[in-house]
């Protein structure tokens, strides 16, 4: 699961989560997993262009 979705989850019922517990350990793993494997659609080009 991403991240956002997570956290999201951990808020209560009344702020729009299911108010299930963040699991910090499965988070720090997303969160990772994500730093490695995020595809946003984006070519970064260290001259400042976008390809």
């Amino acid at each position: 699961m991403v991240p956002i979705s997570m956290m999201r989850n951990a808020l209560g019922v009344e702020e729009g989560g299911s108010g299930v517990p963040l699991d910090r350990e499965a988070y720090r793993r997303s969160v990772e997993f994500r730093e490695r494997n995020a595809n946003c659609g984006l070519e970064f080009d260290p001259r400042g262009f976008q390809a």
